[in-house]
């Protein structure tokens, strides 16, 4: 039996919105993401490893100003996330039963199937320029089931917290 534990999603974006006024938005981009997990055990606990797995996705966004004040605005939003797995690898050392030799080894994962998530998020936004700004967003996401044969955090634990940062390009109706 191998365990793993995952470590927090790292996810960064570049997102487009289109402000319909000045407190409605639909927004979409380009996000990756990084999903790392350690492994342990076997069946006398020498194995020890690490998975990590590489995602490129397309979010869908509605976005609502609730406040701004200067160059700062605080979001709140609500959409989906279509996700790739673009690149995956997983690299782990075994303890031999008999010796104090070490095995390394290296394989590459591959998976087909899309990752569709639902979110909601909060986030503070920075304006650089009239257009161009810098963001940070916590928030909550739900994994559907892929039905892939690769385990990951959106296997393990579908619900999950997830803090996204990145620059965001505004245009449409002005404050």
């Amino acid at each position: 039996e191998i365990d793993m534990h995952h470590n927090l999603p790292l996810r960064f974006g570049l997102s487009v919105r289109y402000d319909f006024n000045s407190r409605f938005g639909i927004e979409s981009g380009l996000v990756y993401s990084r999903l790392s997990s350690d492994l342990s055990g076997g069946a006398r606990q020498n194995i020890k490893g690490q998975q990590v797995l590489h995602y490129m996705g397309v979010p869908l966004n509605i976005k609502y100003r609730i406040a701004s004040w200067r160059s700062f605005s605080l979001y709140a939003s609500a959409g989906v996330m279509m996700e790739k797995c673009v690149d995956g690898s997983l690299t782990k050392e075994e303890l031999s039963n008999t010796s104090s030799d070490i095995k390394t080894s290296s394989i590459g994962i591959s998976e087909d199937a899309l990752q569709w998530s639902s979110n909601i998020a909060a986030d503070l936004q920075f304006d650089i320029t009239r257009h161009i700004g810098v963001y940070i967003e916590p928030g909550i996401s739900y994994y559907f089931d892929n039905r892939s044969e690769v385990r990951n955090i959106y296997k393990d634990r579908p619900f999950n917290f997830n803090l996204n940062l990145g620059l965001r390009y505004t245009f449409g109706s002005t404050r």
